[in-house]
C-alpha cells in the first residue's frame, strides 16, 4: 500500500517538475531594456512571466541589483521544448542606482545569471 502510495506521488510530482534553462540575456541601452531568453518544457507556448525584486543596492561597487522570474504556467504539463523572450524594463530600476554600470542578478526556479548593464 505504500509503495503504490509512493509511486503515485513520484509520477504525480515528475509530470509538473520541469526545469528552466538561460538562453541569450541581452540589453538595449537606449531602451534600458534586459531580453532574456528561457528554454522550458511545456505544452502552452507563451507563459506569463512576472518579475520581482529589483531594488538597487548601492552599497556595492558598481551598483547591484536582483531580479527573480516568476512563471504562471510553472505547472504546465506538456512535453514539448518551449522557448520564449522575456522583455524586462529597467529604466526606472536603473533610476534608484547611482554607478554608471549595476550588475544584474536574473533567477528563475534554482537557475541564475549575471549580467553587468550599463545605465
Amino acid at each position: 500500500m505504500i509503495k503504490s502510495l509512493v509511486l503515485a506521488f513520484t509520477v504525480a510530482f515528475s509530470a509538473v517538475a520541469f526545469s528552466y534553462e538561460f538562453g541569450a540575456i541581452s540589453y538595449d541601452r537606449p531602451t534600458q531594456t534586459l531580453f532574456v531568453e528561457l528554454f522550458f518544457t511545456g505544452g502552452e507556448q507563451e507563459h506569463q512571466f512576472s518579475v520581482l525584486g529589483g531594488e538597487c543596492v548601492t552599497s556595492e561597487q558598481p551598483n547591484g541589483m536582483a531580479l527573480r522570474l516568476a512563471d504562471t504556467g510553472w505547472n504546465d504539463t506538456g512535453d514539448e521544448m518551449l522557448s520564449q523572450v522575456v522583455a524586462i524594463p529597467l529604466s526606472e530600476k536603473l533610476a534608484t542606482c547611482d554607478t554608471d554600470y549595476v550588475n544584474v542578478s536574473i533567477r528563475i526556479a534554482k537557475k541564475f545569471r549575471l549580467i553587468s548593464v550599463e545605465r
